[in-house]
């Protein structure tokens, strides 16, 4: 495969993988929202709406995980899933209210450095 086209697709594959992090995302939310009405029962398990959008956008982030596999090596696109917790983050604070300790801060940015390298090196495996 030319080099050209390999990192075309490896770019294709990213693009997927950080729309994969972003449903991921949005799943980790709705399961939280989920547990506020959580049933006793299995009929108010079943009928839960947020547990089961929730389902069906990390599904859909199964999804395109597996179509950014078919463009480039596991080893490159799959660390890219390590931005779920960075977008998690930023909803907690923003959605949920919740307030981040300096060390989820510092692992947070230790994440965007590690992927940011991996990105770089995309393509050249």
């Amino acid at each position: 495969m030319r080099r050209q086209e390999k990192s075309g697709k490896t770019k294709k594959a990213i693009a997927l993988m950080i729309l994969c992090t972003l449903f991921l995302t949005a799943g980790q939310f709705l399961f939280k929202r989920a547990t506020t009405s959580f049933g006793a029962s299995l009929a108010g398990t079943i009928l839960n709406l947020p547990l089961v959008l929730g389902l069906v956008v990390s599904g859909i982030a199964s999804i395109l995980l597996t179509y950014a596999l078919k463009h480039a090596q596991l080893s490159i696109v799959y660390p890219f899933i390590a931005l779920s917790f960075v977008w998690t983050a930023f909803v907690a604070v923003l959605l949920l209210g919740e307030t981040l300790a300096l060390q989820t801060v510092a692992g947070v940015l230790i994440i965007v450095a590690g992927v940011a390298v991996l990105a770089g090196a995309g393509g050249r495996a």
